[in-house]
C-alpha cells in the first residue's frame, strides 16, 4: 500500500505549472512503478500486486482531482444560478413596478371619468330642471364612492399578495 499512497500524494502535489499535468503524471508513475518492480525483485512481491497497487494510486488521485474541479466547477454553476435568478427577480420587479404603475394611472383615471360624469349627469339635470333626477345623483355618487372603495381595497390586495410570502424551505437554515 506504500506505493498506492505515495503515487496519491505525489499526484495530489501536482501544481498547474509549465507541464502539462498528464506528463506530470507519467513521470511520477514512472519513477514508482521503476522503483517498485526492482523492490519487488528483492522483496518477493509480484509484478501484479505491485501493479495493481499503483494502477489504485493512479485512480484514487485522479478520482480525487477531478472531485475537487467537480466541486470548484459546481460552486461557480452555483454562483451563475445565483446570478441568473437575480437578473430575473430584477427584471420581473421592474415590470410588476411597470404594471402597478399602470394600473394605478388606469384606477385615476377611471376614477376621474367617474366624476366627469356625475358632474355631467349634475349639470343635465340643473340646466333641465330635472329635481327627481337630481335627487338621484345622489344615490349615484354614493354608489360611485363605493366602487372607488372597493378600486381601493383591490389595489390593496393586489400589492400585499400573500403568495409573495417565502415558503419555511426558502428561508436560511438558523442552525449553520
Amino acid at each position: 500500500m506504500r506505493y498506492k499512497e505515495e503515487v496519491k500524494a505525489k499526484i495530489a502535489s501536482i501544481s498547474d505549472g509549465e507541464e502539462a499535468y498528464e506528463e506530470q503524471v507519467r513521470r511520477i508513475v514512472t519513477e514508482i512503478y521503476s522503483r517498485a518492480l526492482d523492490e519487488a525483485k528483492v522483496t518477493g512481491e509480484s509484478v501484479e500486486s505491485v501493479t495493481y497497487e499503483i494502477l489504485e494510486g493512479i485512480q484514487e488521485a485522479l478520482l480525487e482531482r477531478h472531485e475537487e474541479i467537480l466541486r470548484r466547477v459546481s460552486e461557480e454553476m452555483v454562483d451563475i444560478i445565483h446570478a441568473h435568478a437575480n437578473d430575473c427577480i430584477e427584471l420581473q420587479h421592474k415590470k410588476a413596478k411597470a404594471a402597478q404603475e399602470a394600473f394605478e394611472e388606469t384606477i385615476a383615471r377611471e376614477k376621474a371619468h367617474l366624476h366627469e360624469s356625475l358632474e355631467a349627469f349634475r349639470a343635465f339635470a340643473k340646466e333641465k330642471s330635472l329635481h327627481h333626477f337630481a335627487a338621484h345623483l345622489q344615490r349615484v355618487e354614493a354608489h360611485i364612492k363605493g366602487i372607488m372603495h372597493q378600486m381601493v381595497q383591490k389595489i390593496a390586495s393586489l400589492t400585499q399578495d400573500k403568495r409573495m410570502q417565502p415558503e419555511k424551505e426558502d428561508l436560511p437554515d438558523q442552525d449553520n
